[in-house]
């Protein structure tokens, strides 16, 4: 039977919010939910995590390592180091951070611009944390955490799974809180 292959995101696809002499020059593995498929891409410029919408069939930076972190004065991710997760039109992370800003958020609801979109418009998703480094959940979860890992297939029914170390080590789960709309 013959088939269709669609292309995402290769060399030549333009990086979203970007000037036309920014391209993709490496791809992590991308994980595909029913609405978007998510993977970690560099590009001559920056690293970051980038969305393609199934149905729109538009790209979108979720973070890149321009993006500043939530909670921070200052300081921006410096790496992905996970593959992210997806549920809906959301998409989590690992991001590494400045201090013990590291760990994992959401971009809940995904925003997808059109080709014509500026670079203030591309970075204009919401991102929200969900747990970092420096994040404790009291003696139940063992204190603070000194590691965090993170999977492709961590996020689904609104609920974020993950693996820490505290003085405890094991798998942990945490709801995603509601998206805040002003």
């Amino acid at each position: 039977p013959a088939f269709t292959v669609s292309v995402l995101a290769d060399f030549q696809t333009e990086v979203p919010g970007s000037n036309s002499s920014e391209h993709f020059e490496a791809f992590g593995a991308p994980i595909a939910g029913s609405d978007i498929v998510a993977f970690v891409a560099e590009t001559n410029l920056r690293l970051g995590i980038f969305a393609y919408h199934v149905a729109t069939k538009k790209l979108s930076v979720v973070a890149d390592t321009l993006t500043a972190v939530p909670g921070l004065t200052e300081g921006q991710f410096g790496d992905f180091p996970y593959a992210p997760s997806v549920f809906g039109t959301s998409c989590a992370f690992y991001g590494d951070a400045p201090g013990s800003a590291s760990g994992i958020y959401v971009s809940q609801n995904v925003n997808f611009k059109g080709e014509d979109e500026s670079e203030s418009e591309s970075r204009s998703n919401s991102i929200s944390t969900i747990v970092t480094m420096a994040s404790s959940f009291g003696t139940a979860a063992g204190g603070a955490f000194s590691f965090i890992g993170f999977g492709g297939n961590a996020y689904a029914d609104d609920k974020i799974s993950f693996y820490g170390v505290t003085t405890l080590d094991g798998i942990f789960m945490l709801p995603v809180p509601p998206k805040h709309h002003p």
